[in-house]
């Protein structure tokens, strides 16, 4: 793909609506954790700690986590899978309550693994916010060559939001192979992307983006200010670099 010709834009300082970061934390120790925050604290928004791993850590290295994301201004979150685990025990109350007492300020709330209505998703997006949680939702499912037509994807965006949602993600998994809007060889839809884009504009959209030459292509097709998700810890200054014409593939952005 040739390189899109980029006007200047300005990089949104913390915190930032646009050009957001999400990095996916499957296992981070806290002392990697606290040295890593340290030097990316100016591009990286949010973490999320990966499937259901927020269970499985001790509080006191929970605790600490959380005190460092504090301090570098990065919503610290649980992944959207400890949410289905919960949900399809019909205890998301009890969720609402654990992730609250775990000090947890934002959550995920996805249908990937199990699915529920979309009255149900409208419902309990309204109930997270009425106990003060910030939502991030995710459209799309973990099961390989799944893809929910970019007009249904529209439409859940506008009701996620409607709802009370501040972010949508645009399910992409870790991998960034052979699901939504990638093929088997990790190849973006570009026309998927431009009709969303189109229809919704997709400000409030973070895009799963594992990948380089994913990231790459969603900079072209969007621009500078792309929201960016599921970005490996060692990835998020490099993306950061793409942003600012810092790498050959986005070189001249200035």
């Amino acid at each position: 793909m040739g390189m899109k010709k980029q006007s200047k834009t300005i990089r949104q300082v913390k915190p930032r609506t646009q050009g957001v970061t999400m990095v996916m934390d499957k296992g981070l120790g806290v002392h990697a954790f606290t040295d890593w925050a340290e030097m990316v604290e100016e591009y990286v928004d949010f973490v999320k700690l990966g499937f259901g791993t927020a269970r499985l850590l001790k509080q006191a290295h929970l605790t600490k986590k959380q005190v460092i994301a504090k301090q570098c201004q990065i919503n610290l979150y649980p992944g959207g899978t400890l949410f289905e685990y919960y949900a399809a025990q019909n205890k998301v109350e009890r969720y609402f309550e654990l992730v609250i007492q775990w000090g947890f300020s934002w959550i995920e709330i996805s249908d990937g693994s199990y699915s529920f209505s979309k009255e149900q998703r409208e419902k309990w997006i309204k109930a997270a916010k009425e106990k003060g949680l910030h939502v991030i939702t995710e459209i799309g499912k973990k099961e390989a060559g799944v893809v929910i037509p970019w007009k249904d994807c529209c439409t859940q965006y506008r009701r996620d939001l409607d709802a009370g949602a501040d972010y949508v993600i645009i399910e992409g998994r870790e991998s960034g192979m052979n699901i939504g809007m990638y093929d088997q060889n990790g190849e973006l839809d570009h026309t998927y992307v431009q009709q969303i884009i189109k229809q919704v504009g997709g400000e409030r959209m973070i895009w799963e983006a594992p990948l380089k030459k994913q990231q790459v292509a969603l900079l072209h097709l969007i621009g500078q200010n792309v929201n960016l998700g599921n970005i490996a810890p060692d990835e998020a200054l490099s993306v950061e670099a793409l942003r600012h014409g810092l790498r050959a593939d986005t070189f001249g952005w200035w």
